[in-house]
């Protein structure tokens, strides 16, 4: 059974780590750069780790956010502490990360974290998350999970990661359907105003969520003939809309 790692995780692995305390106000995107994340790296033990062999027979598929062990920084919840100089990916499923340390594989939950950062292995870009429950839906309910920061700024894009479990459907009499467990991922796109996450609306609502500058969102988007399904062209109107401000 892995490990579960408490605040003072970093200190009972006995690897190196940041003990750095954040701004209260700023998440670990805005004030760690991606410089200072390549010189901590004490605790990573690969450039690029495959999540594993393959999923075991009869399940497609799996219940990671990546598929391979990346470069991650934390900022806890813990008076906002950093924690630097690992690899690990997050399980969507159990909204908790798998750590490598020079001990194995251990786990940090989920609601230990504020915020994180991750660069991707291969390509080394980066993509930085806050925890979900910084915010409440307008039911003012607080969801668990990470989103992750597509543009940053008074009204921030955010995408979340939805996980689908899929059970086997497979019917031997008319032989269709599929034996397998399937875990499937499917996109969400939000927006977040005064600390309240709303899903993006569709074509027609759009307009309106940019509020006393809705005339002139709604022309800039025309203009520009851009598509709210389209990641792209939604970061660059989000963007666009900041940038106004």
């Amino acid at each position: 059974m892995k490990a579960i790692i408490v605040l003072i995780w970093a200190c009972v692995v006995g690897i190196s780590a940041c003990g750095q305390n954040q701004t209260s106000n700023n998440y670990l995107h805005q004030t760690y750069t991606l410089d200072r994340i390549s010189t901590n790296s004490m605790g990573s033990q690969s450039s690029s780790i495959p999540l594993s062999a393959g999923p075991p027979p009869g399940v497609k598929g799996d219940v990671y956010l990546n598929k391979t062990f990346n470069r991650i920084v934390f900022q806890l919840y813990e008076e906002d502490k950093i924690v630097d100089g690992y690899t690990g990916k997050l399980d969507l499923r159990l909204n908790e990360f798998d750590v490598l340390t020079r001990q194995g594989i251990r786990v940090i939950k989920g609601n230990l974290v504020r915020s994180f950062i991750f660069v991707d292995s291969l390509s080394g870009i980066q993509t930085d998350y806050i925890n979900l429950r910084e915010w409440t839906t307008p039911d003012k309910v607080k969801l668990d999970g990470f989103g992750q920061v597509v543009v940053d700024g008074n009204l921030m894009l955010v995408r979340t990661t939805e996980l689908i479990v899929r059970k086997p459907d497979f019917n031997p009499a008319l032989n269709v359907g599929s034996k397998d467990y399937r875990f499937l991922k499917k996109d969400h796109f939000h927006y977040v105003k005064a600390g309240v996450l709303t899903e993006v609306p569709g074509k027609k609502n759009f307009p309106k969520i940019f509020g006393d500058k809705e005339k002139i969102m709604s022309e800039y988007i025309t203009k520009n003939n851009l598509s709210t399904s389209n990641e792209k062209e939604l970061a660059r109107i989000f963007d666009y809309y900041n940038r106004l401000q």
